[in-house]
């Protein structure tokens, strides 16, 4: 396995993780009664997951070659288009006041992580 795939690979897990750490996080401050202190580091604690999203996301993109930089791009821009596109219509379904629930922050960059990996899947099979 090449370099560039590797390092693909470690991009897409560190972002589930980083997902992954947000939903967790976001479940333990809704169900269970903590002190300050507690809560407060259990709302950061998804934080260390995102710093290493971003180094490795920097760090493999150099690392690419044009093709993959190109499917790189190509994913990005469809994980943020996607993610706003989707997170536009759920506000104005929240506007007509048909029941939905809030959008919550913790649901939006879970959101917009998993268009992204989908947006890499089809980028990838595309080229």
């Amino acid at each position: 396995m090449n370099q560039c795939v590797k390092c693909t690979i470690s991009q897409l897990g560190v972002a589930l993780l980083a997902a992954g750490a947000l939903v967790a996080s976001s479940y333990v401050l809704k169900t269970y009664e903590m002190s300050a202190p507690a809560r407060l580091g259990v709302a950061l604690s998804p934080a260390p997951f995102y710093v290493l999203l971003i180094w490795v996301m920097v760090r493999g993109v150099r690392m690419l070659d044009e093709l993959r930089r190109r499917i790189m791009l190509e994913s990005l821009a469809i994980g943020f288009a996607g993610g706003w596109l989707l997170l536009l219509l759920y506000n104005r379904l929240e506007v007509a006041n048909i029941g939905l629930p809030p959008m919550e922050m913790d649901w939006v960059l879970f959101l917009f992580i998993m268009i992204w990996v989908a947006g890499y899947g089809y980028a990838t099979r595309r080229y």
